[in-house]
C-alpha cells in the first residue's frame, strides 16, 4: 500500500491517514480495554472483599485452609485476568483490521477514480489535439484554396486591363491621327494665305468647339459679369458616367498676363475642377503651341480641340479605373470567397465543440 498524505490547510503540514486511522483505533480499543478492565477490577475486588470476609469467619479453625483457599482464588484472578487480557486484545485486534480493510478498500476505490478521472483527462487531451491538428489542416487547405483563387483574379484582371488601357490607347492614338490631319490640314490652308480660313478660325467662338467636338459633355458658359472661368466642361464618358471637370479661359488681348494663371487656379479650387486650361491668342515669349505652367494648361486657339481631346481621355482613363476597382466583378467574387471561407470555418469548428 501507498501512504497516502494530506495537507493540514492551518500548518501546512502533511499528515499521513494511515496512521491517523491506526492512532485512531488504538486509542478507542485502549479505551474500551481500559474500561473493561476498570470494571473487571472492581469484580474481582468485590470478590476479594468478600473472600476475605469468609477468612475472618474460618480464620481461627482454617488458617492453612483459608491460605490455600486465597492462593487458588489469586491463581484463579491472574488468569481470569490473562484471559480477559488475551480476549480484550484478539477483539481489538479484530476490529483493527477490519477497520484497516474498510481503509484500503476505500483507497482502492479512489485509486480506480483517479485512474478514470485521469483517463479522460488524456482521452480529452488527445481529442484536443486531433481537433486543432484537423483546424490548421482545414485553415492551411482554405488559404491555399484561396490564393489560387486570388492568382486566377489577378491574371484575370490584369488581362481585362491589359485589353482596356490597349483599346484606350488605340482610341487615343486614332484621335490624335485625327488631330494631327486636321492641325496639318490647317496649318496647311493658312500657309496658303486663305484668308477666308483664318477668319473662321478667329471668329470661332471656344464654346460652340467644345459643343460639337463632345456633344457627350456638358458645356457650361459663365454669363458675363460673373467672377470665375469662362466655361466649366463636365466630361461624361460613351454611358454618360461623370468623370470630371475642366474649366477654360479664353483670352483674346495683344498682350499675355501672368497673372491670369493663378486667377484660373483660384477659380478650378473654388469649383474643384479636375483641370484648368486658358486659350490666348497670344502665349507668352517661352511657349510656342502649349505648355503646363503652375498647374495651368496653357496653348493657342490652333490647338485647343487636341488638347481637350487628350484632357478628356486622360479623365475617362483614371475614371475606368477607378471603377475597375471598386465595382470589378473580380473584386466582387474575392469577396465572396472570403464571406464563404469564414463561414465554413465558423460551421466547422462549431460542429466539432458541439459534437
Amino acid at each position: 500500500m501507498t501512504d497516502s498524505k494530506i495537507t493540514c490547510p492551518t500548518c501546512g503540514e502533511e499528515i499521513s491517514i494511515d496512521e491517523v486511522f491506526t492512532s485512531q483505533i488504538e486509542i478507542r480499543v485502549k479505551k474500551e480495554f481500559e474500561s473493561k478492565q476498570k470494571i473487571k477490577e472492581q469484580e474481582f475486588i468485590a470478590k476479594e472483599m468478600e473472600l476475605r470476609k469468609r477468612e475472618q469467619d474460618v480464620d481461627k479453625n482454617k488458617k492453612a485452609v483459608d491460605i490455600l483457599v486465597a492462593e487458588k482464588v489469586a491463581s484463579q484472578i491472574n488468569q481470569e485476568k490473562v484471559g480477559l487480557w488475551k480476549k480484550a486484545q484478539v477483539e481489538a485486534d479484530k476490529k483493527k483490521i477490519a477497520e484497516v480493510k474498510i481503509l484500503e478498500e476505500q483507497l482502492k476505490q479512489k485509486d480506480l477514480k483517479l485512474t478514470e478521472a485521469q483517463d479522460k483527462e488524456l482521452a480529452i487531451r488527445k481529442e484536443k489535439n486531433r481537433l486543432e491538428e484537423e483546424k490548421k489542416e482545414f485553415e492551411l487547405e482554405k488559404l491555399r484554396q484561396l490564393d489560387d483563387e486570388r492568382k486566377k483574379i489577378s491574371e484575370e484582371a490584369a488581362k481585362k486591363a491589359t485589353e482596356e488601357k490597349q483599346f484606350i490607347i488605340s482610341q487615343l492614338e486614332k484621335k490624335l491621327t485625327d488631330v494631327t490631319k486636321a492641325k496639318d490640314e490647317l496649318a496647311r490652308k493658312l500657309e496658303q494665305g486663305s484668308q477666308q480660313t483664318q477668319g473662321e478660325v478667329s471668329e470661332l467662338e471656344l464654346e460652340d468647339v467644345l459643343k460639337v467636338e463632345f456633344p457627350q459633355d456638358e458645356i457650361i458658359p459663365v454669363p458675363k459679369g460673373i467672377k470665375g472661368a469662362d466655361i466649366i466642361q463636365k466630361v461624361c464618358d460613351r454611358v454618360g458616367r461623370f468623370c470630371g471637370q475642366i474649366i477654360w479661359e479664353s483670352k483674346k488681348t495683344k498682350a499675355w498676363s501672368e497673372g491670369w494663371i493663378k486667377k484660373l487656379k483660384d477659380d478650378q479650387r473654388s469649383i474643384k475642377a479636375e483641370l484648368a486650361v486658358i486659350v490666348s491668342a497670344v502665349l507668352p515669349d517661352d511657349v510656342k503651341s502649349f505648355a503646363f505652367r503652375d498647374g495651368v494648361w496653357i496653348c493657342d486657339v490652333k490647338i485647343a480641340v487636341a488638347l481637350a481631346t487628350a484632357l478628356r481621355i486622360n479623365l475617362e482613363a483614371v475614371a475606368r479605373e477607378r471603377a475597375i476597382y471598386w465595382t470589378s466583378w473580380e473584386y466582387r467574387k474575392l469577396r465572396r470567397i472570403s464571406l464563404t471561407f469564414r463561414n465554413t470555418s465558423q460551421r466547422f469548428f462549431t460542429s466539432r465543440i458541439c459534437r
